[in-house]
């Protein structure tokens, strides 16, 4: 009791300037109370629901967490991260979402996937992945892109091995353009995908191919044009490439030779038993001719001429786009719209992150009291039967006669005492009335059981005594 009388006695050697003794200060309103039952801290202040869906909207105007999206199903699993079909609960459109784990990946990995989210925030493209919107979330990175529900190439080239048959050549051309036009806005603006292969062209509605997994793809300066780290899948890595020698955009259309090949042979045009064997086959140029079914255009003016060991001989990607388009179903010239974002680096403090991602891309933001409601109501027929009642007493509101307003009663005087006294029996009467009801509903069956627990009192004293009588 002593130390905390002294305690109470001990005052600031210098109130006029301590910040918390200034009289600007002890008049600032105080900040709403918090509780701490639950996980995280909820306010519980007067303004708590104010407070509380403002601070939902400023952290969840962009940045959404990952139970707002409803995960179907795994579509694959790569290097660097897992994919999966999911549904967003607010437009109940699907996507694809790619999920990184960033917390055993040193930081030139970290920035390899930042780079891929600083790509598709930066291009808008017909023929490439469209992005929606990136967050972190328990030590992940998560990706949110356009869901092709169609698949890739690789699964059109597995199903024709597997039934026998070559690819129309009409079909091949479409999806051959589509790549050159994607290579050509990516080309246009410094961006070389770096692994360009059937397994990365993925099929959207309509039969239309978008390029995707930027996660090795490259951002040029403006004074740079070459780059020199051997990077990519080895059945489509350029000769210079493998040669160590520096490469610039031509390395991606030979990367589209190959997957043009492919398409057409059912099997990539380079093959080995090793690595290193590979490598010499590649640096050769050599490989089987395709079958004859084919025209001359796409065997020699597309595949041909993109598999020049020579890079300054192979085309650009803008050429390969104009020479397809000739006999190719006519598409919609479509407009690039790219803006290069700012390179994204990897914070000291990981858990960052997620400060440094772009905005979220949705047509339509999402509202932070729907959030709210889903999440005291996560099961959908819940919330369905509570909208259906609320609908049905919105409707008797609106069918029922409005009762004219009743005056203003500021100026009623209060109630006497006589008249409280009144109201107060009133109230007790029908108190009493109410416990009397209860009671006599209860009376039958107290009884009931008073008389079952009697007869069964009565019948254990007489097998008691039936049992002392017998010898």
């Amino acid at each position: 009791w002593v130390v905390w009388a002294a305690l109470r006695k001990t005052r600031c050697a210098r109130p006029t300037q301590c910040t918390h003794h200034t009289k600007a200060a002890r008049q600032q309103p105080r900040p709403p109370r918090y509780s701490i039952a639950r996980k995280g801290c909820v306010p519980t202040g007067p303004t708590s629901t104010a407070h509380h869906l403002h601070a939902i909207e400023q952290t969840q105007r962009t940045k959404m967490p990952l139970r707002d999206f409803a995960i179907l199903h795994k579509l694959g699993k790569g290097t660097f991260g897992t994919v999966y079909k999911v549904r967003r609960h607010e437009d109940k459109q699907l996507y694809a979402m790619k999920r990184v784990k960033l917390s055993n990946m040193p930081d030139v990995e970290v920035a390899d996937a930042l780079n891929e989210v600083r790509v598709l925030a930066s291009v808008k493209h017909a023929n490439v992945c469209g992005f929606l919107e990136a967050f972190c979330e328990s030590s992940e990175l998560v990706v949110i892109i356009d869901f092709c529900e169609r698949g890739d190439l690789s699964q059109r080239i597995d199903r024709a091995k597997r039934g026998r048959r070559l690819i129309d050549e009409g079909q091949i051309r479409s999806w051959l353009r589509g790549i050159a036009s994607g290579l050509q806005c990516l080309h246009s603006h410094g961006i070389v995908h770096r692994d360009l292969k059937p397994a990365n062209c993925f099929i959207a509605d309509n039969d239309i191919v978008r390029l995707g997994d930027f996660n090795v793809s490259k951002v040029l300066k403006k004074n740079q044009c070459l780059m020199k780290t051997k990077i990519g899948t080895p059945y489509y890595m350029a000769p210079e490439v493998w040669d160590d020698r520096p490469y610039t955009w031509s390395a991606d259309v030979w990367a589209l030779g190959c997957t043009a090949y492919e398409l057409c042979a059912l099997r990539p045009p380079f093959v080995a038993r090793s690595l290193p064997g590979l490598g010499r086959v590649v640096k050769s140029g050599k490989f089987d001719a395709l079958p004859r079914t084919y025209s001359k255009e796409l065997r020699d003016d597309v595949v041909g001429v993109s598999l020049c060991v020579s890079p300054q001989r192979r085309p650009s990607a803008q050429k390969l786009a104009q020479v397809l388009g000739s006999t190719v179903s006519p598409q919609d010239s479509v407009a690039t719209d790219v803006s290069l974002l700012k390179t994204i680096k990897v914070p000291n403090n990981r858990q960052l992150i997620g400060k440094v991602l772009p905005e979220a891309q949705y047509d339509e933001p999402r509202s932070p009291i729907a959030w709210e409601e889903k999440k005291q109501f996560p099961d959908p027929r819940k919330k369905a039967l509570l909208d259906f009642g609320r609908k049905i007493e919105q409707s008797k509101a609106a069918a029922a006669p409005q009762a004219p307003a009743a005056p203003a009663a500021e100026d009623a005087p209060s109630p006497t005492w006589a008249e409280r006294r009144k109201m107060l029996e009133k109230k007790s009467a029908a108190l009493d009335a109410r416990r009397a009801e209860i009671a006599r509903r209860a009376a039958p069956r107290d009884e009931h059981l008073r008389d079952s627990s009697l007869e069964r009192h009565e019948k254990r004293c007489r097998s008691r005594r039936g049992r002392r009588a017998k010898p």
